[in-house]
């Protein structure tokens, strides 16, 4: 089978499984923020998802601010301001962008027109959306684990 026809078949399934993933994320953070601020889940969820994906880090950043150096909160989430900006990134990139063609090598060419600044055109393949999905998966871990230092629990996970 020559290599575009399988990634053909394969790139629409990895995006798949990273838009799933990252619905869950958004979710999981929500869950975060809602733990952290001793709210209620729903209308943290609610608030942050009626406005742009930036806003969850705006809003763990202020979080983070307030949590105790040293604390094991703060770890997880100094890891997760570190990692979430480039995922949202390829978020952006998976979910906005559009197929423009295959290059000689085969592979598929995504191009994307963000709002402000160049248009980017580069290639994407089902191997780099999963590497991306598994490192989502990951961070999804660092997102559970901060909410339950936050409550005074064990890590999950970890060795």
């Amino acid at each position: 089978m020559p290599p575009a026809i399988a990634q053909m078949s394969m790139l629409p399934t990895a995006i798949g499984y990273f838009v799933m993933e990252w619905t869950k994320h958004e979710r999981m953070v929500a869950k975060l923020v809602s733990i952290a601020e001793g709210r209620d889940y729903e209308l943290v969820r609610d608030k942050l998802l009626d406005g742009p994906v930036k806003c969850y880090e705006d809003r763990l950043r202020e979080l983070a601010a307030a949590i105790p150096e040293g604390s094991a909160a703060q770890a997880y989430f100094a890891r997760i301001l570190d990692e979430h900006p480039v995922l949202r990134e390829v978020r952006h990139d998976v979910v906005h962008g559009f197929f423009l063609g295959i290059t000689p090598d085969d592979e598929f060419i995504m191009k994307r027109k963000i709002r402000k600044g160049p248009e980017r055109i580069e290639p994407l393949t089902a191997e780099t959306v999963l590497a991306f999905y598994h490192q989502l998966q990951a961070l999804g871990e660092t997102v559970m684990n901060a909410g339950r230092a936050l409550q005074g629990k064990k890590p999950i996970g970890e060795a």
